[in-house]
């Protein structure tokens, strides 16, 4: 994968750290989520025309991005502040990855790099709770509080599960080789 990521050409840049997308994802970005979102906007209020159904599906898809959004951005932070910074963002169909071409670091580097973006989807969290206690009941800015709680909840709780490629697995994993490195130096 790091090989076929390395030479595909970056979708976008956001500073310095290039964004490549494949095609048949951003097909499915933008193409059928927004529908789905609209057809969900429709379903949880029957009231509202068509046309106000895809302007709420594109705001849903957008605060759902913004929860993948953070996640990284808050790795793409903590990896530069380890010294280690982030070679990429790579968004297959299914699940972003960050992507390191030079992964050969100490554990205490993987495990600051991991803890990024669990950190910034729980500080998210809690901001998207306080915006949904906070927005008056039946408006468009409750379902959007609403989406960001789950949005976020979802990636930054589930993210610190030990499951195989996601960050529980890798800062669990590391952890472990760390406590190893440090018994069997003593």
């Amino acid at each position: 994968m790091i090989k076929h990521v390395r030479n595909m050409p970056a979708t976008f840049t956001v500073g310095d750290l290039p964004v490549k997308i494949e095609r048949r994802m951003l097909f499915f970005m933008l193409g059928i989520v927004p529908l789905f979102m609209a057809w969900l906007a429709r379903r949880r209020r029957p009231e509202r025309t068509w046309m106000e159904a895809i302007a709420a599906g594109w705001l849903y898809f957008l605060v759902l991005l913004t929860a993948d959004t953070v996640h990284i951005t808050g790795h793409a932070i903590s990896a530069r502040k380890a010294g280690a910074p982030m070679d990429a963002v790579y968004v297959p169909v299914g699940m972003p990855r960050t992507i390191y071409f030079d992964n050969d670091v100490p554990p205490d580097v993987h495990i600051k790099r991991s803890l990024g973006g669990p950190i910034a989807s729980m500080l998210a969290l809690a901001i998207s709770v306080a915006l949904f206690v906070l927005a008056p009941a039946r408006t468009l800015f409750r379902e959007l509080a609403e989406l960001a709680v789950l949005g976020h909840g979802f990636i930054g709780l589930g993210s610190w599960l030990p499951i195989p490629g996601v960050d529980g697995a890798i800062l669990l994993h590391w952890w472990r080789r760390m406590r190893q490195d440090q018994a069997s130096s003593s």
